[in-house]
């Protein structure tokens, strides 16, 4: 039997989820700039059609609550591409992978494995490549609490339900990494920094870039909402985690000795 070594480009790997994410950051951050300007964007759809389904003049009031479900649904849609495009991505990863683990596949095996993980959506995805690929799993809550606001958001509008406190009625908390810049006795420079917070340096304190998990905390019957602060790190979060599974396959690779990157 043959050898053979299988090249990747890990750039255009990695460009999956990257484009999902700057799509997402780009359309979540002209909705929510959207969502201020003053006075409000017109929500007329065609003012020369003879269908209008919304009346053109409404109450100061009606038009802002337009503008706070637009926000919303834009937020909601941009989760919806940072999870799917991040689950198109661990799909290819996972392809990969899975031949460097055994070595010989035949194609309809090979094909069949894609549809099985394919269709075990981006939490029992995530799950099995930390496996397969000895990550340290501490994405897996963030895309967890991403997907469950994600439903929230889509089907509820956002406001939290028993569908996502379960019958204790707990809090639905929404985590996620990213990259901070902190203080050696463990503030946060950048949250405070954000909040317009005084920020005392004593002479000669180092200020570290870490990486820290961020959580917002709903309770039952209030709408989930979030900065646009959130959101930026929010799509740097899912960043983080795709470079840290891209690793993960370039490693695996090099162990099987099968994989002659373009680094």
């Amino acid at each position: 039997m043959a050898e053979f070594a299988l090249q990747v480009d890990y750039d255009k790997l990695r460009d999956i989820a990257t484009s999902g994410i700057m799509r997402a950051s780009v359309f979540m951050g002209i909705g929510t700039n959207v969502a201020r300007i003053d006075p409000p964007v017109s929500h007329v759809l065609d003012d020369k059609a003879q269908f209008i389904v919304v009346p053109q003049k409404v109450t100061a009031e009606t038009s802002q609550g337009f503008i706070r479900e637009f926000e919303s649904w834009t937020i909601t849609n941009g989760f919806r591409e940072l999870v799917e495009t991040f689950s198109v991505f661990l799909v290819a990863v996972f392809s990969i992978a899975h031949i460097l683990e055994r070595g010989t596949v035949l194609k309809e095996d090979h094909d069949k494995a894609i549809r099985k993980f394919d269709r075990g959506g981006v939490e029992a995805q995530l799950a099995a490549l930390t496996k397969t690929l000895g990550l340290d799993g501490r994405f897996s809550s963030m895309f967890e609490s991403l997907n469950d606001a994600r439903n929230c958001m889509a089907h509820r509008r956002g406001i939290v339900s028993l569908e996502d406190t379960g019958p204790l009625e707990e809090p639905f908390v929404l985590r996620w990494r990213t990259r901070s810049l902190m203080l050696e006795d463990g503030r946060d420079a950048t949250l405070a920094l954000y909040r317009g917070e005084p920020l005392y340096v004593e002479k000669g304190q180092a200020i570290l870039s870490a990486e820290v998990e961020r959580t917002k905390v709903f309770g039952l019957g209030e709408q989930i909402r979030l900065s646009r602060h959130d959101l930026s790190e929010i799509c740097y979060g899912v960043m983080i985690a795709t470079e840290c599974v891209r690793e993960g396959l370039i490693n695996l690779g090099r162990k099987q000795g099968k994989i002659v990157d373009n680094r």
